[in-house]
């Protein structure tokens, strides 16, 4: 044979073995879930970190899933944080929807990009009404953006005796879990919301979110998990997850992982 045809087929199957490899090693890492500096969670998905959420506090690992559009939220916190806020919807799960839920888990690890809250301020300094979050080009393509804007709302202003008040308007979510349990290795306060509506169309589309997303409810949960139990006093591992209302990442599975997972020191 040729030298010509020789060195065609070694190219060939040199192609051949490195898109082999290429796939091999691709799915290896997306089944692997996430590695965070706290715990590794097994949790199918494409997952990648993201640095530049700007709508999380300090301190927080987020990982972000393309295909499905779900965020996972990671910290180390002192100790468990908004007990008495949550420790209210004990037993009332089911409830009416309002915007007192939303706020808590928003002022929690959902704030306000620094962007927007500086433009928000300037045009109330004018007495101008703010935009809401999707209609501003800043969050483009961002998912902490979008999931921050499924649960504030928006600035109301409102003239009273020569001036103006004005006040922060949060999305209705309804209370799916509210709870204190004991689970193996410790204890979990669980915080379950769903949005009341679908996700809406502006925000799907000035955030990328993967069509799945259209017409569909947002669900968050909140997981504190306290290893030892909360009197042992070895600090509280916080895991938030905003997903669609039909995922199948629910908080019965992050309960598991979470309890059975070897956690790393939390400093």
């Amino acid at each position: 044979m040729p030298d010509r045809g020789i060195a065609a087929m070694i190219r060939v199957t040199v192609r051949l073995v490195a898109m082999f490899l290429f796939v091999f090693y691709s799915s290896a890492l997306f089944s692997q879930g996430i590695r965070s500096e706290y715990l590794d969670l097994p949790l199918p998905g494409q997952w990648e970190s993201e640095k530049d959420l700007g709508t999380a506090f300090s301190g927080v690992e987020a990982y972000y899933d393309v295909k499905t559009g779900s965020l996972v939220q990671i910290r180390a916190l002192p100790g468990m944080q908004k007990v008495s806020e949550i420790a209210k919807y004990f037993g009332q799960s089911g409830q009416d929807p309002s915007g007192d839920a939303s706020q808590v888990l928003a002022t929690a690890a959902f704030q306000l990009p620094d962007a927007y809250s500086q433009r928000a301020a300037k045009d109330i300094a004018k007495g101008n009404k703010p935009p809401r979050l999707w209609e501003m080009k800043d969050g483009e393509g961002n998912p902490g953006w979008f999931y921050t804007s499924q649960l504030f709302g928006q600035y109301n202003i409102k003239a009273i005796h020569g001036g103006s008040e004005v006040s922060e308007e949060y999305q209705s979510v309804r209370v799916l879990r509210a709870e204190h349990k004991s689970i193996p290795g410790g204890d979990a306060l669980v915080f379950e919301l769903e949005t009341e509506r679908p996700a809406n169309e502006p925000a799907v589309k000035r955030f990328h979110m993967p069509p799945s997303m259209k017409d569909q409810r947002v669900r968050y949960t909140w997981i504190q998990f306290a290893p030892g139990g909360v009197a042992a006093g070895q600090g509280v591992l916080s895991v938030v997850t905003a997903t669609s209302a039909n995922s199948e990442l629910t908080a019965d599975d992050l309960l598991t992982q979470i309890s059975t997972a070897k956690l790393k020191p939390m400093e």
